[in-house]
């Protein structure tokens, strides 16, 4: 995160900051994908990577980031009838098209964004305040009309910050991962992922 000093700033503490700035910007959608898909990919997608994720969250990808999460539990599936499939690239490819089927953003305000929460203001395995961890007794997935309201998730889980049971973010990654949202979350398109996929195909075949 950059912090804007005011009146005891001088000049060229601002120019230097706002430097950073334009060279961060100017990274456009690489920032997510040297600086945010790594923490993800180690830290977070041993559960947030398949069909079946937390919430349905998986930050596999960075459309998956972007889709957000939903409170309906992928295993509380019902006994007698179907349900609508979810499946990344598959069923639905737009943003705008996930928001319809219920899916809810955690990504948004680098202070308040669920994301952000998550990883940062909630208590966490150092606390002591749980000793054991079951994923699978104490889900619970935010509402889709109040994702920010935590009471009924940190009353299951009173040390609950992600990654969930084991030692939290570095700073240094929690201010990679606002930084990114203050920069309105810049990432590749789903033609350059597709694009990619396409390639790594073309070049194991070879």
């Amino acid at each position: 995160a950059f912090v804007v000093f005011i009146g005891i700033a001088g000049c060229s503490l601002i120019q230097n900051q706002d430097n950073q700035i334009e060279n961060i910007t100017a990274q456009g959608n690489n920032y997510f994908s040297e600086h945010v898909k790594p923490i993800f990919d180690n830290k977070c997608i041993a559960c947030h990577s398949c069909f079946n994720s937390p919430c349905q969250l998986k930050l596999s990808s960075y459309q998956g980031a972007i889709r957000g999460a939903h409170e309906l539990s992928i295993f509380d599936i019902p006994k007698l009838e179907s349900r609508e499939p979810t499946r990344m690239f598959i069923d639905h490819h737009s943003e705008k098209a996930w928001r319809k089927k219920g899916f809810f953003p955690v990504l948004g305000d680098k202070d308040k964004s669920l994301m952000s929460v998550m990883v940062s203001d909630l208590d966490g395995i150092e606390s002591g305040k749980q000793k054991i961890f079951k994923a699978e007794e104490s889900r619970e997935c935010m509402s889709e009309n109040s994702p920010l309201l935590l009471d009924d998730y940190e009353e299951l889980n009173p040390a609950g910050r992600m990654p969930y049971g084991f030692p939290g973010l570095s700073q240094e990654e929690i201010n990679k991962i606002k930084t990114w949202q203050e920069l309105k979350l810049p990432g590749p398109s789903l033609e350059d992922y597709e694009k990619k996929v396409r390639n790594h195909i073309a070049f194991k075949q070879q």
